[in-house]
């Protein structure tokens, strides 16, 4: 019975540690929102990107290569908005601005 115990007690014991570091943390859920927003806007600025050169150059592609072709450009836009150090910026502000 004691070992049960025990166990149970650690296993209480970690999950409140874990709590205590992510779910309660706030520097955490900030910086996963900006990683989130900034994902999703240089996706669909790869979109853009592409679908503007697709119709001003009226070029006819297969699916897969203006997929391929999106994925780089989503790569080259994250390079430099990383390079930029623009989610960086924007964490410290939001860490900054909330209570």
């Amino acid at each position: 019975m004691q070992r049960v115990d025990v166990y149970l007690s650690s296993t209480v014991l970690n999950s409140c540690v874990l709590c205590t570091r992510t779910v309660k943390n706030r520097e955490f859920w900030v910086s996963t929102a900006v990683d989130f927003g900034v994902s999703v806007a240089v996706g669909v600025a790869a979109a853009a990107v592409v679908a503007g050169m697709i119709a001003v150059f009226a070029i006819t592609a297969p699916l897969s290569a203006t997929i391929v072709v999106t994925a780089g450009v989503s790569i080259g836009i994250g390079y430099l908005v990383e390079r930029a150090g623009f989610p960086d910026k924007v964490k410290s502000w939001l860490n900054n601005q909330l209570p």
